[in-house]
């Protein structure tokens, strides 16, 4: 356990240093030759009409996975949005640093990698993991305070800025006001009509979930067609009561699968006391030395701990159909 504890404190600290090193040189690299090269290259694209430059765009190719972690990564924060390049590599460098460091101290390759490569994620399934936890409450409180928007909707004259910006100084829930207000910024810097159906698809993003995908599509039929949305809203809300009501129903239902998935906090650890008074202190030791037992070791923990964030996410109903 002594080694185990070394390695893990090991890949932290050299994980952190050369991140560091990466964010006050490698950074500044990226940004001053590969963004400027990319500002260059956007000023030029300006010269073009709106038009044009709307038209190129719809059939552009994006990368997927870039756009995921783009999204990821701008649902999760606060206020600074987090670069893509920085987060990969910080993945990398874990992943780099924690393999090495494995290889070198038990002299096994594939253990190193396979470690490696799991560790090299965390960042992608922590970020992953508080995603889905923001969307299990911004997906509640959107049902639960939905009438708010509506009633703004018919208070404001059918105007969805104002709509929208006095529901942010209403409801309660943190989360949703963070995604509210990113939305109304897009309202006053977009002019272009793709990056703002954008900016609605990330808010549709940060709350995955049916309701949600509806509402973004009035939004931007209201904003970019001037549409009246009233009675869409109002078929909107019917749905989301009946919902509600379901979900009443459902969380009863869970309650013996949320059990099991909290049951690795109280059965790992009789298990490694029970070993530990079986086999003895020399002998109990003496595993955490050998490859396959480490490995199965290791494995269980983090099957554990995906037990418990499981069954910690899916404790409250599920807010979509």
């Amino acid at each position: 356990m002594s080694i185990f504890l070394e390695l893990l404190f090991k890949s932290i600290g050299y994980s952190l240093i050369l991140y560091a090193l990466w964010l006050l040189a490698g950074s500044h690299f990226f940004e001053t030759y590969v963004k400027s090269g990319i500002r260059k290259y956007n000023s030029n694209k300006r010269i073009k009409r709106l038009r044009e430059l709307e038209k190129q765009e719809k059939n552009k190719k994006n990368n997927p996975l870039s756009d995921h972690l783009e999204n990821l990564l701008a649902s999760v924060s606060a206020t600074r949005q987090i670069s893509v390049s920085n987060f990969i590599m910080l993945s990398f460098i874990i992943f780099s640093v924690t393999s090495a460091l494995l290889i070198m101290a038990i002299h096994d390759v594939f253990f190193g990698v396979v470690i490696g490569v799991i560790t090299g994620m965390m960042p992608y399934l922590f970020a992953l993991y508080r995603l889905e936890s923001m969307r299990l409450k911004t997906s509640l409180a959107f049902l639960n305070e939905f009438h708010i928007i509506l009633q703004n909707y018919q208070s404001t004259n059918k105007n969805v800025y104002y709509t929208l910006l006095n529901t942010v100084q209403e409801i309660d829930d943190k989360y949703m006001k963070r995604q509210l207000r990113k939305l109304i910024s897009s309202f006053q810097k977009e002019r272009n009509d793709i990056n703002f159906k954008k900016n609605v698809h990330l808010f549709v993003f940060s709350i995955n979930s049916t309701f949600a995908k509806r509402f973004g599509n009035l939004l931007i039929k209201a904003h970019l067609e001037n549409v009246d949305i009233g009675n869409s809203l109002l078929s909107l809300s019917e749905d989301i009561t009946n919902r509600k009501k379901d979900m009443e129903d459902e969380s009863t239902e869970k309650l013996q699968t949320v059990m099991l998935g909290f049951s690795p906090l109280f059965v790992l650890p009789l298990i490694v006391y029970f070993s530990y008074q079986l086999t003895g202190v020399i002998d109990f030791w003496y595993y955490f030395k050998q490859p396959l037992s480490l490995t199965m070791f290791v494995i269980s923990i983090i099957l554990s701990a995906g037990s418990v964030l499981l069954a910690f996410l899916i404790r409250k109903p599920k807010a979509d159909i």
